[in-house]
């Protein structure tokens, strides 16, 4: 047991909300997916480094040839091939990367709507920055504060209260 002289316990919740949610968890699921699609591009962009070639109805030869060939490929980025219907293709990733890009966005602007957060990096945000214009865009950030503020209310009257005591305790006069 500590003593202290606060004339209550100095631990004070201040809840976000009524049902004691942060403003993401309610987005939560948003945000991995949005974070699984910036992860999958990025390894896709690492896979077209790793890309597989496929070679049809060549012959190649043996061992030495065979090295000979990957050698040239590598040192040259050119393919001698002998054979008839001789076919050269490298497999790829079939994703769109401009879908994948309007999906990422979609995804973000989804969660700006959801936690009322203003995307204030956006070049939308930015464009008009009239003071009329701002307040419109930052509104659902303000109403949000707002509604914020009815909770912190009572919490903050509590540490007043136990700053009081602490002085009353410690008043010279």
């Amino acid at each position: 047991f500590v003593e202290h002289d606060f004339g209550d316990i100095p631990l004070v919740e201040f809840p976000n909300n009524a049902e004691r949610l942060g403003d993401a968890e309610c987005a939560f699921n948003e945000i991995t997916f949005y974070n699984d699609v910036i992860n999958n591009r990025g390894k896709n962009l690492n896979d077209i480094v790793n890309y597989l070639l496929s070679i049809k109805n060549a012959r190649i030869g043996n061992e030495d040839e065979r090295k000979a060939f990957i050698t040239m490929l590598e040192q040259n980025h050119v393919l001698a091939l002998e054979g008839e219907n001789v076919d050269a293709k490298f497999l790829s990733n079939p994703l769109n990367q401009n879908e994948l890009q309007t999906l990422q966005n979609n995804v973000k602007d989804l969660i700006h709507y959801i936690t009322r957060l203003p995307e204030l990096s956006s070049v939308d945000f930015s464009q008009n920055a009239s003071d009329p214009i701002i307040k419109i865009k930052t509104k659902p950030l303000l109403d949000l504060c707002k509604q914020k503020e009815k909770f912190f209310t009572e919490p903050y009257m509590r540490v007043i209260k136990m700053i009081l005591n602490w002085c009353k305790k410690y008043d010279e006069n």
